[in-house]
């Protein structure tokens, strides 16, 4: 697990620096199905990518909420 060092200017895994090289897929959760999800995943990695930024909420899109692949809301009880 990448860590921040105690002067907060550094993020590092083990003892060497982090550097995070992300790529952002905001609606991972809501408009894909688990073997997109997977092929995502790999040809991001192929392409050096070490971290997916998501957004684990539900999206706001003009004021509807997007639902997952299955119908149902991120976290809905």
């Amino acid at each position: 697990m990448a860590k921040i060092t105690p002067d907060d200017r550094v993020l590092k895994r083990g003892s060497l620096p982090f550097f995070w090289l992300g790529d952002t897929c905001w609606s991972a959760f809501t408009n894909m199905t688990d073997a997109e999800w997977q092929d995502y995943i790999i040809k991001r990695a192929a392409q050096g990518f070490n971290v997916v930024q998501v957004n684990a909420l539900p999206q706001w899109h003009a004021g509807t909420v997007s639902v997952s692949h299955t119908g149902r809301l991120a976290f809905y009880l």
